[in-house]
């Protein structure tokens, strides 16, 4: 299975993947982020073993390429034709590296996924560069290995009969989209930090890793780290309050999808911080 675990994809992976790193004198935690670079770990025999490995099985047409991270890696927008395997929503976005997919093409898609509150919705990436099937007017594009003879709905009928097609893997993502009011933030919270981005160390579409300088601690013990993963348009130089929770492996990330990033000078920071405030 293809990991996104490389440099050119370095936000979805350790410094920008841990998400909130250490103090300078620590290893930073990785968590796993499934994105990959064109590394293949393992080798898929035959359409069994794709379907096995998937997490998700889609027919779609790409809509649309944004970049992600420098002109490597781009961000490609899925409308979902066909549900195969897991996936409930109608358009997902699949992380791949440049002219991987093509717009207004449609792909048989054999996917992987994982989710955190600092990306807008689910990442999902082929599992391994050879799972990318283009489904065109004079039949299907991609590995021989699967395409080989077979036209779509031979393919469609082989993962119909897969026995891995049942065999949903359990991943269990706690996303809280956002507060409902400022107690619930302050309560969802494990740490609370007065921090000033210093300098940016990396950033992609999404994500920027900064070294901080701690202003204040409200909360938590997270003031002795001095690298975090924060949303992209943080500026350096400007006052924040941020609120984080804690994750498998020793990592920090949001709190909450949205609302966990509040900046000074802001009506949000007078009304949170008199509510923190009164719990003082």
């Amino acid at each position: 299975m293809k990991w996104l675990n490389t440099i050119s994809l370095l936000l979805l992976v350790a410094a920008f993947v841990a998400s909130g790193c250490t103090n300078s004198d620590s290893s930073i935690p990785v968590s796993k982020h499934p994105v990959r670079e064109g590394e293949t770990l393992i080798e898929y025999k035959d359409v069994n073993d794709l379907v096995q490995h998937a997490d998700n099985i889609v027919i779609g047409t790409v809509t649309q390429a944004d970049a992600f991270k420098g002109d490597a890696t781009y961000v490609y927008t899925i409308k979902v034709d066909n549900r195969l395997k897991g996936v409930s929503e109608q358009s997902i976005d699949v992380y791949e590296q440049k002219g991987s997919l093509q717009i207004g093409s449609q792909y048989l898609l054999f996917l992987e996924y994982w989710e955190n509150e600092l990306y807008p919705r689910p990442v999902y990436t082929s599992v391994g560069d050879e799972s990318i099937i283009e489904v065109a007017e004079g039949g299907l594009k991609g590995n021989e290995k699967y395409t080989a003879g077979k036209k779509l709905n031979n393919l469609l009928a082989d993962i119909s009969r897969s026995p891995g097609l049942k065999a949903a893997k359990e991943k269990t993502f706690h996303i809280k989209e956002k507060p409902n009011n400022h107690k619930d933030l302050i309560e969802s919270a494990d740490h609370i930090l007065v921090l000033t981005p210093t300098h940016v160390i990396d950033e992609n579409k999404y994500v920027k890793t900064v070294e901080v300088q701690v202003v204040n601690s409200l909360k938590g013990s997270a003031k002795e780290r001095t690298f975090f993963n924060l949303p992209s348009d943080v500026e350096t130089g400007k006052e924040y309050l941020v609120f984080l929770k804690d994750e498998d492996g020793g990592g920090v990330t949001l709190a909450t999808r949205k609302g966990s990033i509040i900046a000074k000078d802001t009506n949000p920071w007078d009304e949170v911080m008199q509510e923190l405030n009164k719990r003082m």
